[in-house]
């Protein structure tokens, strides 16, 4: 085999690698969700943003204010709200938990790569594994910081950790990164080879084939194990809609559209 060759093949199966390791959450969630305003839970009060920029604060009893005036609730209408609040208390841990098992799940796949294309010197793993650590750990410290309530700022997470419109393309910096890098070492270590009189690369060849099953079915298999968590925070969100959507029907709550939820086909 040929060094073109070899090299074109390298390439085509660290991209694919990569990529398949970042989409290895693809099948954990079976709806699709959009929150299109910012929550804020804080100091057991739930404050969500409105169509029209109205802040509307819902209390644990069931106490609705819209720009700080409360508003008047039927019995029904009361635990409407109540129920509201409380799906999302529920639901923020459940995120939590499921955002950091994908992480790991990440972590684990490109840790594959690397050390399947690499070997285990390469100092890529302890590196995408601090920075997932990281992430991992700034997103506990943001939800559990109050002993007493659970804290969730939809715009700190946006603003600090890039979980809004901007992960897509901070997901696509970090694959580019990683490529780039794993190309770098990978045709060093091919250099390194050929001057040492190596120049049958049948094994590495070989080796790669295999890689990408081996990072599939390892990944497929974690990811099973949060498969039910997935499914009762979809259920969860989707509870959550119809309550949303059953409180709109209150006059002054008419602009509260913040949870938007399909299931996927």
């Amino acid at each position: 085999m040929t060094l073109k060759k070899l090299t074109v093949i390298t390439l085509a199966c660290a991209s694919l690698f990569v990529s398949s390791a970042f989409a290895s959450n693809d099948y954990q969630l079976s709806c699709n969700v959009n929150i299109s305003s910012d929550i804020l839970f804080a100091n057991k009060e739930l404050i969500v943003k409105s169509s029209e920029q109205e802040a509307i604060l819902f209390t644990a009893n069931g106490a609705v204010y819209v720009n700080d005036r409360k508003i008047t609730l039927t019995k029904n209408e009361q635990k409407l709200a109540q129920r509201y609040y409380k799906d999302v208390e529920a639901s923020v841990p459940m995120v939590v938990d499921i955002a950091v098992e994908i992480l790991k799940i990440t972590d684990l796949a490109l840790k594959e790569v690397f050390s399947g294309l690499l070997g285990k010197n390469s100092s890529l793993p302890e590196k995408l594994n601090a920075r997932i650590n990281g992430v991992t750990t700034t997103l506990k410290d943001h939800v559990y910081q109050d002993p007493n309530s659970l804290t969730f700022d939809s715009a700190h997470l946006k603003r600090n950790l890039g979980l809004g419109n901007e992960l897509t393309k901070e997901i696509e910096q970090i694959k580019a990164e990683i490529v780039s890098t794993l190309m770098g070492q990978l045709m060093v270590a091919i250099g390194q080879s050929m001057m040492n009189g190596g120049g049958d690369f049948t094994a590495l060849e070989s080796r790669m084939a295999n890689l990408a099953k081996d990072i599939e079915k390892k990944a497929k298999t974690l990811g099973d194990s949060v498969k039910e968590s997935a499914a009762a925070l979809c259920d969860k969100i989707e509870a959550l809609s119809k309550t949303e959507k059953e409180l709109r029907k209150v006059y002054e709550l008419r602009y509260l559209d913040t949870v938007y939820f399909t299931k996927k086909a």
